[in-house]
């Protein structure tokens, strides 16, 4: 018999991610939605305050495995990397290796 793994909800991955970057001194500012907000269209989850000393801040848009962008969010990221403000799309393994590409760990 095969076993397979359930795949996380989005929200237990956001509780995870959260949680990684609290737990080296981050600031999360929570800008998660509901589909009916009337915030912009494509806003990332989370705007993350490093410890201080540590560089800027960055968006986290929070994706379980295998999620996909909407296309408003796939805007915003071009949006950022074209003006080389720092986004990251993914889980806690993105989250970590975030943190290790500007040093705040090893």
């Amino acid at each position: 018999m095969r076993t397979t793994l359930p795949v996380p909800l989005e929200k237990g991955v956001q509780y995870d991610v959260k949680r990684a970057y609290e737990a080296v001194g981050c600031f999360v500012a929570n800008f998660s939605q509901a589909r009916a907000s009337k915030q912009t269209p494509g806003i990332p989850d989370f705007y993350v305050f490093p410890p201080l000393l540590r560089g800027a801040p960055w968006w986290h848009e929070v994706k379980r495995p295998k999620g996909k962008q909407s296309v408003q969010q796939r805007a915003w990221q071009q949006m950022c990397e074209v003006r080389h403000v720092a986004y990251v799309c993914g889980g806690v393994q993105e989250a970590l290796e975030h943190l290790r590409e500007i040093g705040v760990i090893r």
